[in-house]
């Protein structure tokens, strides 16, 4: 899907788009975002969609980088999160390096959903250079059969 198909179904995110937090039920997620965060730490939500995870990194870290292709999932994040001063939203495309400062926790859910190989290494590359030495990245893929 492209920047386009994302914004088309921004209005509908949540009845059409699985929630991957949502059915985490050993809180698995959670349990890392808990483990690394820090109230002097920075993260990065990336492929942040309309802000499921917004709340669970805003509130555990100092500064967070909401990030996605879709504009319109982020006018919905950053809409529904708006007590959150600690947020800001990023327009970008995982593809190309992103435009902030490397941060200490990155959490990625479902993004590298590209059939292309090079495209899909060239996000990876750009995902691990978002995040600090030391950091960590939290990587939630697909299950081969979905």
């Amino acid at each position: 899907m492209d920047e386009r198909d994302w914004d088309n179904v921004a209005a509908s995110f949540e009845e059409n788009i699985f929630s991957v937090p949502e059915h985490d039920r050993k809180k698995k997620i959670l349990q890392r975002v808990l483990r690394y965060a820090g109230k002097r730490k920075t993260a990065a939500d990336i492929g942040c969609g309309i802000g499921r995870t917004v709340p669970m990194l805003a509130e555990h870290f100092k500064s967070i980088q909401a990030t996605d292709i879709s504009g319109e999932c982020l006018a919905v994040a950053e809409n529904r999160h708006a007590r959150y001063r600690n947020v800001k939203y990023v327009h970008a495309d995982l593809a190309k390096p992103l435009p902030f400062p490397a941060v200490d926790f990155a959490l990625c859910i479902n993004v590298l959903l590209i059939a292309s190989r090079a495209k899909r290494q060239a996000m990876m590359a750009n995902l691990c250079a978002t995040v600090k030495r030391g950091g960590h990245l939290l990587l939630v893929t697909p299950a081969l059969e979905s």
